[in-house]
């Protein structure tokens, strides 16, 4: 029986990687790296494609996981480049050795080869083009996270869920387990069940612009006062 294993990863638009590609061993891989040189990142773009859980990326937020250069770089566009179809798509891609699985298999890749793989993609949502055509043209600084789509496809581009299991995998992180963690996680299922993601997409919207327009409008001065590159702002999240 032939083992299963990660050939390569490629990454775009994700957390500290515009861009990023890397082959890996059939056997074992060993990370090394200066503090921030994205050790984390690769290991956390595994986990999330392979998990395939949509509420864990929620739980993260999409704002921590597409890259902050992209943004950037449309917050810069002029106005009339500041349009829907210019909005920056962050996917991971997880490529897996041959798995005699008819659905993995196909060229739903950025390389548009025939191979075996899973995608996660963050993009915006086609069907709420409306809102954010809204959002984008009325000269709104903030960026449209909460109308982004989290979708997880293999590579013959069927959709999965975490339970499809299709490379079985272990990430040990001590840092999530405790009984706050536990209590966020119910209370965060509840609200999803009585509530629609259009509603809570502008709700999160509308509240991140109360939280961004606070700390332009009453942490300026403290910020002004402060050492060059160094500023207080609302913790994300909050």
């Amino acid at each position: 029986m032939t083992n299963k294993y990660i050939e390569r990863v490629r990454l775009s638009n994700f957390k500290k990687f515009t861009e990023f590609d890397v082959c890996l061993n059939s056997d074992m891989n060993v990370l090394i790296g200066d503090n921030g040189s994205g050790k984390s990142t690769l290991v956390l773009a595994i986990e999330l494609v392979l998990g395939g859980n949509q509420n864990r990326i929620e739980s993260l937020g999409v704002d921590s996981l597409i890259n902050i250069q992209a943004i950037d770089n449309f917050q810069m566009l002029d106005a009339p480049h500041r349009i829907f179809k210019n909005l920056p798509v962050c996917y991971l891609e997880v490529y897996l050795n041959e798995q005699n699985n008819f659905g993995l298999n196909g060229e739903n890749n950025s390389l548009n080869q025939t191979a075996d793989g899973l995608r996660l993609e963050l993009s915006p949502r086609v069907d709420l083009k409306g809102e954010i055509d809204q959002v984008l043209s009325n000269g709104n600084s903030a960026f449209p996270f909460e109308f982004y789509q989290i979708n997880f496809s293999t590579f013959q581009g069927q959709s999965y869920t975490g339970y499809s299991r299709y490379m079985k995998h272990l990430l040990i992180d001590n840092t999530q387990i405790s009984n706050e963690y536990a209590t966020r996680s119910y209370i965060k299922n509840v609200y999803e069940t009585h509530s629609k993601f259009d509603e809570r997409s502008k709700l999160r919207f509308g509240y991140r612009q109360i939280k961004s327009d606070f700390s332009q409008n009453e942490l300026t001065g403290i910020n002004e006062s402060m050492s060059e590159g160094h500023s207080f702002e609302l913790r994300h999240g909050a």
